[in-house]
């Protein structure tokens, strides 16, 4: 199963994501939990550790930091990913 997060402050695109990697995963007949989150700081630590892939936000309003300071957490905790890939979600 594919541990995935999702973390943007966008309130259309975490309602619209989860459905579309859910699509494409059921074709390659792959299993996946989508945990979904408005703010950075609502991830628990354990949560980041054993998820396999993030999709976040860049900037967050009102000081809750960036998609960069999510990643940089994420890989103090969660040494088994690979380097972060950054694009425009518009392009998934």
């Amino acid at each position: 199963m594919i541990k995935i997060i999702l973390c943007d402050d966008d309130s259309y695109f975490l309602s619209q994501l989860p459905k579309s990697l859910h699509d494409i995963l059921k074709d390659d007949r792959q299993e996946a939990r989508i945990c979904v989150f408005d703010a950075p700081g609502a991830i628990p630590d354990a949560m980041l550790a054993e998820t396999n892939l993030f999709f976040l936000d860049m900037d967050f309003p009102d000081g809750q930091g960036s998609g960069i300071d999510l990643a940089r957490r994420i890989r103090l905790v969660n040494s088994a990913l690979c380097d972060p890939h950054l694009c425009d979600w518009r392009h998934l």
